[in-house]
């Protein structure tokens, strides 16, 4: 729902069209990627990734030349607030939610050493571009206080880049592809984690049931969407539910995962749940 109403209020800003066209685009590209399968899924991350990066260079080097100066001082400038530490915690949990719903790529890890590099470049791919990102935004600081919630700060970025307006319109369609590929992964995610609980029970999970679940997800996702309104997600939703992921989720991962790992090998039918 996140996703869809993001998507839904870049397309405003960027295209002036109506919110609802950008949710249903959104989702309906994530159910024709979920409805391919796996290897679909795989390659347009990879190829999209790449376009993701070169997008968030391009971007963060254009500010960098025309705001150079603006970032320099806001840096210096801008004291510090408290509960920094405790927003940037929520932060990471934003991301960690995802973790869950990528556990399908596992199937290409089949050692230790494999894993464990995964994980070490997984975390720098995924953050880079939210520095760039974050870098930019500081100095764009007034502005985009005084937008608060009613524009996207991307919006209000991209106004600020002078000689740019074919990039202005460009990012906009890279960040909207970035929607499709994170709502593809959380949703094909679910659909991974069912057939493999199916498959330890001797039994599969029928294409047609596949195209269900999705189809049902993104109902529900654009009611939501439509009806609540990015912000309201994020401030009354997605913060309470990022709390939860990291009770439940990265608390457990980083004891009982930890020790586990150390104590050796697990079992062959449970390597990879």
């Amino acid at each position: 729902s996140v996703i869809g109403a993001a998507s839904g209020e870049m397309v405003r800003d960027t295209f002036g069209l109506p919110v609802l066209a950008g949710v249903l685009g959104v989702m309906v590209l994530i159910g024709m990627l979920v409805y391919l399968g796996t290897r679909a899924v795989e390659r347009f991350f990879a190829v999209w990734s790449l376009v993701l990066y070169a997008a968030y260079l391009l971007f963060f080097f254009l500010t960098l030349a025309q705001h150079a100066g603006d970032i320099g001082t806001n840096l210096t400038g801008i004291a510090t607030r408290p509960g920094w530490f405790r927003s940037g915690v929520a932060y990471a949990g934003y991301n960690v939610a995802f973790v869950p719903a990528l556990l399908f790529c596992l199937r290409h890890v089949h050692t230790r050493r494999e894993a464990v590099t995964a994980g070490l470049l997984g975390g720098p791919i995924a953050m880079i571009p939210a520095v760039l990102f974050f870098v930019a935004m500081i100095g764009q600081y007034e502005a985009l206080t005084l937008a608060g919630s009613d524009r996207l700060p991307v919006t209000v970025l991209l106004e600020a880049l002078g000689g740019a307006a074919l990039f202005t319109v460009v990012f906009p369609l890279v960040l909207f592809g970035t929607f499709v590929e994170t709502g593809t992964a959380l949703i094909h995610g679910v659909n991974e984690r069912l057939a493999r609980m199916l498959e330890e029970k001797g039994r599969s999970l029928a294409p047609r049931v596949r195209v269900a679940i999705a189809l049902a997800i993104l109902v529900l996702a654009i009611v939501v969407a439509d009806t609540v309104g990015l912000t309201g997600l994020v401030a009354q939703g997605y913060g309470v539910i990022t709390w939860g992921f990291l009770l439940v989720f990265v608390g457990p991962v980083l004891t009982v995962g930890v020790w586990r790992a150390f104590r050796g090998p697990p079992p062959v039918e449970a390597r990879y749940d």
